[in-house]
C-alpha cells in the first residue's frame, strides 16, 4: 500500500515548458546572474531558492551556515514574505538561472523542496529564518552561504534575487553600505551601481565583499516615485541586529546558527558536501553516581559511530574538581574531587559528530558524600552543620533528617549531650545498598546536638554534627520539583502540635494570616539572587526560577521568625 501524505504543486503554462519561475519577466536593467558581475559568485548562486507558494513566485532566500558545521537546512528571507502564509506547502526552487547572460537558457528545476518550518522572525529587520522539511543531499551541489555579525569593514554589496519570479539576477553597490531606520526596520542602505531589485526580490541575501550575508532584501523605498530602472536606492534588514532580534529565541538568529555560543562573528559560504549530518540521539544518559567519594566514573552508552564527546565541569569551580576523558574510549570519563570546600558541581558532556563544532549536551549533577542536603524541622527553622547558631528548640517540635549517602557507607549515630536523655533517633530506615538514612528526633526546650559517624569506602571517617534551632512556627514548607527548570511550586503545609498529649490544629485565623518570604541564595558564596513574598493566606506559591544557571542553589524561606532551608538544583 503506497500512502501519499501530501501532494504540492505548481502552475505550468499552456504552450511554455517551465513549471516554475516566470523567465524574462522581470524589468530588462536586470541582470542574468551568470553575466560577467556575476563571476566569482558561483558558491553562493548555489545557496539560493525561488520561493512559490500555491502556484505563484513570491519571494528569493538563501540556505545559510550555523556555527556547528552541521547540514541543517536552515533558510533566510524576509519576515513579510511569510504573509503568503502556507508554509508547509511552499515550494523552494534552486540553482533557477540562465548558463548564459544575454539570453534565459539552459536553466534546471531538477532540485526542488517541499515544505519548511518557521524558527525564528522579527519585524525588526524583516527576517524570518525557516527550516527546510528536506536536508539537501551532499551530492547535491548547493552551498550554504555564510555570514558576518561585523558592523564595520563592509565595503561593496551583492545581491543575488529572482525579481518578479525572473531567472536569477545580480545587483551591486560598489560602495559602502548605510545603516539606516526605514519604516522603524534597522536597515543597510545601498544605492545600486549594477542592476535593480523588485517584487519577488524580498528575503534575497545582501552580501558583502567577503561573500558573507550581512542582511536580506527588505524593500524600494521609492518604489511609487520613479520608473522601475531608476529606482537603485534598496533598503535590508542588518544580519548584526537579527542576531539579537526581539531576545527570544523565537525572534533571533543567534539560538539557531549558533545553538552553543561558540560566539561566531563570521562563516564561510561552503559545500553541503563539507558539512556535518547531525547526530539524532533522543535523550542520552550520562552513566554514573549522582553522590561520590574521591572519585567515579561516567559514560554515555550506544553512541553513534564518528561521534566525540567532550567532558567538562562549569569553569567557577575550575580547580576544585577534574576531568579526564577516558581515551581511547570517548564515550567514558572520570571526575576527581581535588577541593573538599567544594561540595557539588554539575557534569557536562557535549556530544558531537565528528568535524561538527558543536553538539548535543547533558548535564547530571553531582556532589561528593561530604554535600548533605538541607534538611528541614517541622515546626522549626532547619538543620544546619555548625554551632554558631542558637540551640533552642521548642517543645515537641520533631526534626526530620534524610541524608543521600555513598551506596554502601555505614553510619553510627552518637549523641552529645542536649536531648531529652539522649534518645537515639527514631523511625530509624538505612540502607547500605541506596545510601539512603533517614529518621526522625524529639526534641525538648533546650535542644540538642546530634552526632554521626560517618564511614565510606575509602572516604575518611568523620564525624558529622547537626545542631537543631527554632523559634517555634507552625507550617513547614517543601519545594518541587527537584531538579527545577522553570517554577519552583513552593508549599506550605500545617505542622499539628500536641498539648497536653492532644493535638493541637491551626485555626482558620492562623492559616489567612500565612505568609512568607522566599530568598534564592547562590550555594557557593552565599549571595541573594531572587526574592518573593507569598500572598496572604495562600498555602501555595510559585517562583519563577527560569533566568537562573545551572546549579545548585538554597531557597531560604522566613515566615515570621521561622526559617527554613531547601537545597535545589536549577537544570
Amino acid at each position: 500500500m503506497i500512502k501519499i501524505d501530501k501532494v504540492n504543486f505548481g502552475y505550468k503554462q499552456f504552450g511554455v515548458s517551465y513549471d516554475f519561475g516566470n523567465p524574462g519577466a522581470s524589468a530588462p536593467c536586470n541582470i542574468n546572474a551568470n553575466c560577467a558581475g556575476g563571476n566569482g559568485w558561483d558558491n553562493e548562486k548555489n545557496s539560493i531558492a525561488i520561493i512559490v507558494v500555491d502556484g505563484a513566485e513570491q519571494c528569493t532566500g538563501s540556505l545559510i551556515m550555523n556555527s556547528c558545521n552541521t547540514n541543517i537546512p536552515y533558510f533566510l528571507t524576509a519576515n513579510h514574505c511569510l504573509d503568503a502564509g502556507n508554509l508547509p506547502n511552499w515550494v523552494f526552487q534552486f540553482q533557477t538561472l540562465s548558463t548564459d547572460c544575454a539570453t534565459n537558457t539552459g536553466w534546471r528545476e531538477d532540485i526542488q523542496f517541499n515544505g519548511c518550518t518557521l524558527r525564528a522572525n522579527s519585524a525588526i529587520t524583516d527576517f524570518a529564518l525557516l527550516q527546510l522539511n528536506n536536508t539537501p543531499p551532499v551530492n547535491s551541489g548547493l552551498f550554504y552561504s555564510g555570514w558576518s555579525r561585523q558592523t564595520t569593514g563592509n565595503t561593496s554589496t551583492t545581491i543575488l534575487h529572482h525579481p518578479a519570479g525572473d531567472l536569477m539576477k545580480i545587483s551591486r553597490d560598489i560602495n559602502a553600505p548605510v545603516t539606516l531606520n526605514s519604516l522603524n526596520r534597522e536597515v543597510w542602505q545601498l544605492d545600486l551601481d549594477l542592476g535593480i531589485v523588485q517584487g519577488g526580490s524580498s528575503g534575497a541575501p545582501y552580501y558583502n565583499q567577503n561573500h558573507q550575508i550581512i542582511g536580506q532584501h527588505f524593500r524600494r523605498p521609492d518604489a511609487l516615485i520613479l520608473p522601475v530602472c531608476n529606482i537603485t536606492v534598496t533598503h535590508g534588514g542588518r544580519f548584526n541586529v537579527s542576531w539579537t532580534g526581539g531576545g527570544t529565541n523565537a525572534t533571533r538568529l543567534s539560538n539557531w546558527l549558533d545553538p552553543n555560543n561558540l560566539g561566531n562573528i563570521t562563516t564561510t559560504t561552503t559545500n553541503v558536501a563539507n558539512l556535518v549530518t547531525p547526530i539524532n540521539l533522543g535523550n542520552p544518559a550520562i552513566l554514573g553516581a549522582g553522590v561520590f567519594c574521591n572519585t567515579a566514573s561516567y559514560s554515555i552508552p550506544n553512541l553513534p559511530a564518528n561521534t566525540t564527546v567532550i567532558w567538562s565541569v562549569p569553569a567557577a569551580v575550575s580547580g576544585t574538581f577534574s576531568v579526564a576523558q577516558n581515551t581511547p574510549v570517548a564515550n567514558q570519563c572520570t571526575i576527581t574531587m581535588l577541593n573538599t570546600a567544594v561540595l557539588s558541581t554539575t557534569l557536562t558532556a557535549t556530544i558531537a559528530p565528528t568535524g561538527s563544532a558543536c553538539g548535543i549536551i547533558r548535564t547530571l549533577p553531582i556532589s561528593t558524600n561530604q554535600a548533605f542536603p538541607y534538611t528541614t524541622c517541622s515546626g522549626g527553622s532547619g538543620i544546619v552543620r555548625t554551632a554558631s547558631f542558637p540551640t533552642l528548640v521548642p517543645s515537641n517540635c520533631t526534626i526530620s533528617v534524610s541524608l543521600n549517602l555513598s551506596p554502601g557507607a555505614s553510619v553510627v549515630y552518637t549523641s552529645q549531650g542536649g536531648g531529652p536523655n539522649n534518645v537515639p533517633p527514631t523511625f530509624w530506615n538505612y540502607s547500605t545498598a541506596t545510601g539512603m538514612l533517614s529518621f526522625q528526633i524529639p526534641f525538648g526546650v533546650n535542644g540538642v546536638a546530634v552526632s554521626f559517624t560517618i564511614s565510606n569506602n575509602n572516604c575518611s571517617n568523620g564525624l558529622i554534627s547537626f545542631y537543631a534551632f527554632s523559634s517555634g512556627g507552625r507550617f513547614s514548607f517543601t519545594a518541587a520539583p527537584n531538579p527545577v527548570q522553570q517554577t519552583l511550586l513552593v508549599n506550605a503545609s500545617e505542622v499539628q502540635s500536641t498539648e497536653n498529649s492532644e493535638a493541637v490544629a491551626l485555626t482558620a485565623i492562623e492559616k489567612a494570616a500565612l505568609q512568607f518570604t522566599m530568598n534564592v541564595y547562590d550555594i557557593h558564596n552565599n549571595t541573594l539572587l531572587l526574592t518573593q513574598r507569598s500572598s496572604k493566606g495562600s498555602m501555595q506559591q510559585r517562583l519563577n526560577v527560569s533566568k537562573l544557571k545551572t546549579g545548585y542553589y538554597v531557597l531560604e524561606i522566613i515566615e515570621g521568625i521561622n526559617k527554613q532551608s531547601i537545597k535545589f538544583f536549577k537544570e
